[in-house]
């Protein structure tokens, strides 16, 4: 589950042009990128700055994809970034953890 979804689900929600355009490329529907959201699992959480956290999840459809977020909870915005599937060039089997360099 994302974050705390009942929180989120106070906030407002603001979807970036660049995730639409994403879903266009990946053959994405909308219901895919909510599943993201309430079935996801969190793989990522870094603090930005004392106020917003960016939240990195991933969800199995056929294929795995990630969904990158930021939380400011200052603001109570939910402001979706990105939206991809990820590879073993950047993350480890099983798409979780990152490989560092």
């Amino acid at each position: 589950m994302v974050g705390d979804v009942e929180v989120f689900a106070e906030y407002r929600h603001v979807v970036r042009d660049h995730v639409y355009d994403k879903c266009w490329e990946l053959d994405l529907t909308w219901a895919e990128v909510e599943d993201l959201l309430t079935q996801g699992e969190v793989v990522e959480k870094t603090d930005v700055d004392e106020l917003r956290i960016k939240y990195v999840t991933l969800v199995w459809h056929d294929r795995p994809l990630h969904l990158v977020y930021i939380v400011d909870h200052e603001q109570r915005v939910v402001i979706y970034r990105t939206i991809y599937r990820p590879d073993l060039a950047h993350w480890e089997p099983g798409f979780r953890v990152r490989k560092r360099t």
